[in-house]
């Protein structure tokens, strides 16, 4: 019961963390000027054919996704707990259909945000945009 309860709570401080950044503007451009982020956001921005604040928003968005999602890890905890091959071609169908589709698509390959994951993960969810939906590949 402590490690679920300690998992909710950092999910839920992840959550907030990217809430605050989707919804302030001043924190969100102060961040982006401070890590010297603002060129890949444009790069984000350019391809979804949005303004640079909107992809700034949009990424933090996607990253809720990857990351967290009311009050537990959506997709890495998924992953991470799957023990059924039938689970696992479950989330593979979500997350090829999900994840292959703008604005999850452009961020996915375009973030650095993304390095931040579990590289097993990261390639859990290459290869299932590789197999496509209903795809088998482990």
């Amino acid at each position: 019961m402590a490690v679920v309860c300690l998992h909710w709570d950092l999910a839920a401080g992840i959550r907030e963390l990217l809430g605050r950044h989707v919804d302030d503007d001043r924190l969100r451009d102060a961040w982006m000027r401070a890590e010297g982020s603002t060129d890949w956001y444009q790069r984000i921005a350019d391809a979804l054919d949005v303004n640079l604040e909107e992809a700034s928003k949009i990424e933090y968005h996607c990253q809720s996704w990857f990351w967290v999602h009311w009050v537990h890890w959506v997709h890495w905890g998924h992953w991470a707990g799957l023990t059924a091959e039938r689970d696992r071609r479950e989330l593979r169908n979500v997350i090829s259909g999900f994840y292959s589709a703008p604005p999850m698509s452009t961020v996915w390959e375009m973030s650095p945000n993304v390095g931040l994951l579990d590289p097993e993960f990261v390639a859990f969810v290459n290869s299932s945009l590789a197999s496509g939906p209903g795809g088998t590949t482990s």
